[in-house]
């Protein structure tokens, strides 16, 4: 049987050979995608991220504690357990608490496989695309001990360190437990 790190490390070789390249101008959102989901109270537009803008994204925290969630549209666990991160999202009063997305599905499928999956789940959080030159860049940024399985989510507190490392699908009530846990040492 093959491992889900296997998989995971095909994929980001395809990102590779598939000519995604690196760009770190608009502080690490790469090309613009053009695009962009509307629904009632729900504007979503897909960019790439690439390293320096992940890491911007997690060092610019504005006092909000940051629920970055790893996952694939193809990805059965991951599909599982977003409506709990959508609810997780409504659950907390702005300034609290930021979920955002990376995508690594390949950046030429924004508008064919994740835009209908953000509308699918009305998701009211940001989502981005993977663009690394490597898979180990995207692993290796977020945590050396991660070893690509996906979904996968870490939470940092309120100034950029991480705190937790959720590998697997989890629940809301797992997710609101860890942000809660944070939430009380503000």
């Amino acid at each position: 049987m093959i491992s889900l790190r296997i998989i995971i490390l095909i994929l980001f070789s395809f990102f590779i050979f598939g000519g995604c390249g690196k760009n770190a101008r608009d502080n690490g959102k790469d090309k613009k995608t053009d695009s962009t989901l509307t629904q009632t109270n729900i504007v979503q537009r897909v960019d790439s991220i690439n390293k320096f803008g992940l890491n911007t994204l997690i060092q610019k925290r504005n006092g909000k504690i940051l629920l970055l969630n790893i996952l694939a549209t193809w990805c059965l666990p991951c599909i599982e357990e977003f409506p709990d991160l959508v609810k997780l999202s409504e659950s907390y009063e702005p300034g609290k608490l930021e979920i955002v997305g990376i995508s690594v599905d390949y950046p030429d499928e924004v508008k064919s496989k994740i835009l209908p999956f953000l509308t699918k789940h009305s998701v009211p959080f940001k989502i981005y695309v993977a663009n690394f030159n490597k898979d180990e860049d995207l692993i290796n940024t977020l945590d050396l001990k991660w070893n690509g399985a996906i979904p996968a989510s870490f939470i940092y507190d309120n100034k950029g360190k991480q705190q937790f490392k959720l590998i697997g699908k989890s629940t809301f009530d797992h997710f609101k437990t860890k942000v809660d846990s944070l939430i009380t040492k503000q």
